[in-house]
Order: structure tokens, then C-alpha cells, then sequence
């Protein structure tokens, strides 16, 4: 029954996986080596040979000894672990290692760019991934015990009990007033600012920006200044109207969890403690609730149609109550009209609602569903902007939105390879960017509005010259594949990276409006506090774009495993990834990815108790 040789290359296995993953914490990537720059190949040999072996210290070796004691206690997980899929600990560590690359040298050179990076870079991979595999299971573990808990205590139960809504509502007014006042009449963004414009007649119409918001924004600067003589007074009162919003939103996913009884039971008060906990001590939510965007009322829309959604799949005779399918197609409509890209989470959605919850369902509820969740929307969404737009006279939005990465990748093709293009290709490459010269100059690999900006240079482009350019973006691809997954890697790692800091504070300034506050220099306070707060590591990953994008594929994992019927519901986050991934940036834009970092925390609450 005993096999000294089985257990001699157990413990082997134990050392090497645990070299590995300490050569993975400690390994340092330099940018490739040229040969040219020796006087003989053996010097550079030698110096390969050295990036390759790295620097081995004490901290080295302890790392060894930890991973060594923390492989040896996961084995007796070692079954369940073994179960656990590769797939994602394999991508976290790709997202890993190629953010790294990218973030110091705008290329995959960490990877690819020698035979040593490229053996540094594998023996990484795997070290990461072996430890990612054992982490991500142990928090599988934590959270199935958190979630199945009895435990409460006198302080849970009031929060969670009676008006457990109006309690978190105001709990969150009361942390964010300080900011609020602080930041007075409001953080501007440069969206915004254009959008007042509009309402006050400094500027037109236009739908380049959601005609609902410009009107809700503008209207409340407008109207205040008028019953005050203030434009600062009435972009304040904006800006607690739409904190009040974003409250009532996230007070709506502890208050239906805390009320909503599954047939696994309650949601246990140690998880309703981690969610509120996460609402109060993260950076993100105070710091956007004081800026005046419209991401903000368009992600408390977000977060009331998924907590709906959640309802109807639990129990799908709502969609027979009239005040039900009111409230619901209310929602689904503001969230269509509050930002351009909603009307997509709403279209996309809905579809695969549809596709998935058909089979599940009875005639009657398939036609409810195609009703409520697609149809009726969709109409009245398209139909209230048509008439939003119309009557403003709003100027219509350009295409350029939508292109971002295809124009970087043109950028980035264009200054390796400008000499290959011809003649025909450059003409339809300029009729939308202008000149193929400036667009390669004003290639930004983190930042696609420069090269973007060339599109509106060229004033008005027809679809016939768009189709053109599409033709030859596409040829191209062919030519030169790496060229455009470099382009794309660089354009969207950033939402994948835990490593990458994005969370800004925006500073815009607008001649209408006097930053005061409490004091003359409270925004400087302010700026100080978030920065700060940033590199504290726990305030920091509680706001880190990265960790929540691997927190929601973690949970698509997760409820593929063990409660299918649930994952339908991350249908709308992974859109919103997705419409992340098209636009302009990552850098000081993480706004675009606040529709799901917020409701990531709802759906963590919902997936244990709701389980089939």
C-alpha cells in the first residue's frame, strides 16, 4: 500500500512547483539584449545568463520555504483542487505578465522579445498559475463558509432588519456628505462641462452624449441658478441628486438581499456585512458620487435592472404583476437613455436572456420574457431618444466612438510599416484620419482620442469612405498580425491587470463654476486623500479595476460549476466589459467599468443561497 517512489516524486513535484512560484514573485524581466552592443558573443552570453539565473536572496529562499508549507497545506484540498479548472488561474497569470510588459514597454518584449524572456516568462506563467489555482480555491472555500454561517449578532440584525433600506441609504449619505461639502458645487468632469453648455446655450445639442443626462445635469445647474442666482448652487444640488441615486441603488442590493428568502435559506448577515463593508470603506464610491458624470445615475440604473433580472429569474410570475413590469421597463428605459453604450446592455442582454431562460420556461413566460426583457425596451428606448433628439434638433454622433481600437491598431501598423502601404490604401486611410503621417505621430498606446481626434478633423465621413478604411484595416491584419495584437494588448490590459493603477480624481475647471468647499485649498485635501488611499493596499483593491474584472470572471466560473441558472445574470457585466474593451482608454477613465465593479458585490451575495 506504501510507495516510497510514489512518495520521493510527490515531494519532488512539491520542490520544483515550489521554485516556481517563488521564482514567479521574484522574477525581474529586463527589455531584450542586443548582440551588436558586446564586443564579444561570450560577454553577451554570459550577461543572458545572468538575467536568466537572476538574483537569489534571503528573500528568495524564504519564499521558497512559504510556498513550500503552503503547497504542502493544500494537499488535503488536494482532490477538490485537482477538480478546480485551469483555464482562469492561467489567464489571470497571462493578464499578469503581459500588464507588466506593456506597462514599462508598450510591447510584449517581457514575453517574446528573446529566448531568456521568453524561458523567464513560461517558468512565471506556471509558477503564477499554480499558485493562483490553490489561492482562487481556498477563496471558493472562505466564501462557501461565510456564506453558509449562522452566525448574527444584535447589531447585524438591526441593520438587516426592519427599514434595512432607509439605513443604508442614509449610513452612505452620512460618509459621503463630508465629501460633498468638501468638494463643492461638485467634481467636474469635461463631459459634463459640455453638457451644461448645451442646456445654457453656450453650445447645440448633440447626441454625442446622453440627451436624458445632458437635461438632468443641465436642467438642475439652469434651474437653480435662475431661483439663485448661483450656476455653483445648482450643480451642487446635481450632484445630491445623483449621490442620492447611486445610495438608493446600493442601499436596494443589501435591503433584497437581507428580505429575499431562498430555499438554501437566508443570505447570512457575515456576507451582508462584507457587501456593506465593501460600500463603505471603498474610495470609488464617494469619490465618483461627488463627481458630476453620468456614469453615476447610469450605474444606479445598472444595479436596480440586475437586482430586477434577479428577481424575475427567481421567480418569473413578477412578469405577470403589472407595478412590476412598470417599475421594471422604467428602468430598463433610463438605463438605455442615461448613457449611450445602455441601450447595448439592454439590447445584447436581453437577447441572451431570451436564448438562455426560453427552455426554462412555459409559453406563456418565453412570451413575457421576449416582451419585458427585449421587445417593449428596446422600442421605447429607441423611440424616447428619437424624440428626445428631435425635438432638441440634437446633432447625430459619429462613428469614431466605435472605433477606437481599430484606429490604434492603424496608428500602430503605421509607424512600423508606413512604407508598405499603397497608394489606394492610403487614400482610404486618410478619409478618416486625415494624414497617415500625423496618425502615426499621434499614436498613444494607452490613449486612443488622439489618433481619434484626426476622424473629427476630417469633418463629415461618409459610411461608403468607413467601409473603405474597414477594408483595409482588415488586409492589413494579415500582413502584420502582432502588429495589431500589440495594438490591442496594449489598448485594454489595463482592465485586466490588478497591477495597474487607475482611479483618479478629475479636476476639469469651468469659468461658471467657483471651487470653494469648506476652505480654499479642500480639493487639494481631497486629491491628497485619494492618492493616498490608493496605495493602501486593501482601500486600493477595494477600487482596482483589474481585481473586479477577475472577481466577476471568477464568479462566472463559479456559477457555471455550481448554479447555472444564475449565470444568465452576469450577462449584463460581461457587456459592459466588453463596451470597456472598445473604449478610448483605461487610464483615469475606470468610470467605464463602474456598472459591474458595483454590482459585483450583490451578485457574490446572491450566488451561494440562490444555488439550484
Amino acid at each position: 500500500l506504501y510507495s516510497p517512489s510514489k512518495c520521493g516524486m510527490k515531494k519532488l513535484i512539491w520542490v520544483i512547483e515550489a521554485y516556481l512560484v517563488s521564482f514567479a514573485f521574484t522574477v525581474r524581466f529586463q527589455r531584450p539584449e542586443l548582440s551588436s552592443n558586446f564586443e564579444e558573443t561570450v560577454d553577451y552570453l554570459l550577461a543572458e545568463a545572468a538575467h536568466l539565473l537572476g538574483e537569489y536572496s534571503f528573500l528568495s529562499v524564504l519564499l521558497f520555504i512559504l510556498s513550500l508549507g503552503f503547497l504542502k497545506y493544500m494537499e488535503k484540498f488536494e482532490g477538490s483542487v485537482r477538480k478546480g479548472a485551469v483555464f482562469l488561474p492561467a489567464f489571470f497569470s497571462f493578464c499578469i505578465y503581459k500588464g507588466r510588459s506593456f506597462q514599462d514597454t508598450n510591447s510584449w518584449d517581457y514575453s517574446f522579445g528573446s529566448v531568456v524572456n521568453f524561458i523567464k516568462f513560461v517558468a512565471a506563467f506556471i509558477g503564477t498559475t499554480i499558485f493562483l489555482r490553490h489561492a482562487l480555491f481556498l477563496l471558493q472555500y472562505v466564501y462557501e463558509r461565510f456564506a453558509g454561517s449562522p452566525w448574527q449578532c444584535r447589531g447585524s440584525r438591526w441593520i438587516f432588519g426592519k427599514y434595512c433600506f432607509l439605513k443604508v441609504f442614509l449610513l452612505l449619505l452620512l460618509l459621503w456628505m463630508p465629501v460633498l461639502i468638501l468638494s463643492f458645487p461638485g467634481n467636474l468632469c469635461y463631459d459634463v462641462i459640455g453638457q451644461i453648455e448645451q442646456v445654457i446655450g453656450r453650445a447645440s445639442y448633440s447626441v454625442h452624449h446622453p440627451l436624458l443626462h445632458t437635461l438632468l445635469a443641465g436642467g438642475c445647474t439652469e434651474l437653480f441658478y435662475r431661483l439663485t442666482g448661483s450656476y455653483s448652487v445648482g450643480l451642487w444640488i446635481y450632484v445630491l441628486l445623483q449621490a442620492c441615486m447611486l445610495a438608493s441603488a446600493l442601499a436596494g442590493t443589501v435591503w433584497w438581499l437581507s428580505g429575499r428568502r431562498f430555499a438554501r435559506g437566508a443570505v447570512s448577515h457575515p456576507i451582508l456585512l462584507l457587501i456593506l463593508s465593501v460600500y463603505v470603506f471603498s474610495p470609488m464610491y464617494s469619490n465618483i458620487a461627488s463627481t458630476a458624470i453620468k456614469d453615476v445615475p447610469f450605474a444606479a440604473a445598472f444595479i436596480w435592472y440586475v437586482i430586477l433580472l434577479a428577481e424575475v429569474r427567481i421567480d418569473p410570475g413578477r412578469l405577470r404583476q403589472k407595478g412590476f413590469t412598470a417599475v421594471l421597463l422604467a428602468v430598463e428605459i433610463l438605463m438605455s437613455l442615461l448613457r449611450n453604450n445602455g441601450f447595448y446592455v439592454l439590447f445584447l442582454t436581453g437577447i441572451v436572456l431570451c436564448a438562455v431562460w426560453w427552455k426554462q420556461s412555459g409559453r406563456g413566460e418565453r412570451l413575457r420574457i421576449f416582451l419585458f426583457l427585449f421587445l417593449i425596451p428596446v422600442l421605447l428606448s429607441r423611440m424616447t431618444g428619437n424624440i428626445l433628439a428631435t425635438g432638441l434638433s440634437a446633432e447625430k454622433g459619429k462613428a469614431a466612438e466605435m472605433l477606437s481600437l481599430p484606429f490604434q491598431q492603424t496608428a500602430r501598423y503605421l509607424q512600423l510599416y508606413r512604407q508598405e502601404i499603397t497608394d489606394e490604401e492610403k487614400r482610404a486611410i486618410e478619409a478618416v484620419l486625415k494624414d497617415v503621417d500625423e496618425a502615426a505621430a499621434a499614436y498613444d498606446p494607452d490613449l486612443a482620442d488622439p489618433v481619434k481626434s484626426l476622424y473629427y478633423a476630417c469633418g463629415q465621413v461618409s459610411g461608403r469612405e468607413i467601409l473603405g478604411y474597414l477594408r483595409v484595416w482588415f488586409t492589413e491584419f494579415f500582413k502584420h498580425p502582432c502588429v495589431y495584437a500589440e495594438a490591442f494588448l496594449a489598448h485594454v490590459y489595463g482592465w485586466f491587470d490588478p497591477q495597474v493603477n487607475n482611479a483618479p480624481r478629475y479636476e476639469a475647471e469651468y469659468d461658471l463654476f467657483e471651487k470653494t468647499g469648506l476652505f480654499k485649498t479642500s480639493e487639494k485635501v481631497l486629491l491628497f486623500s485619494y492618492r493616498l488611499a490608493d496605495r493602501i493596499t486593501p482601500l486600493g483593491l477595494l477600487q482596482n479595476v483589474g481585481a473586479y474584472t477577475w472577481a466577476m470572471l471568477v464568479l462566472f466560473s463559479y456559477t457555471r460549476r455550481k448554479n447555472q441558472s444564475m449565470t444568465a445574470l452576469l450577462t449584463p457585466l460581461l457587456v459592459s466589459l466588453l463596451i470597456c474593451l472598445a473604449s478610448p482608454c483605461f487610464y483615469l477613465h475606470p468610470r467605464y467599468a463602474y456598472p459591474y465593479m458595483f454590482t459585483i458585490p450583490f451578485l457574490y451575495g446572491l450566488a451561494e443561497r440562490s444555488r439550484e
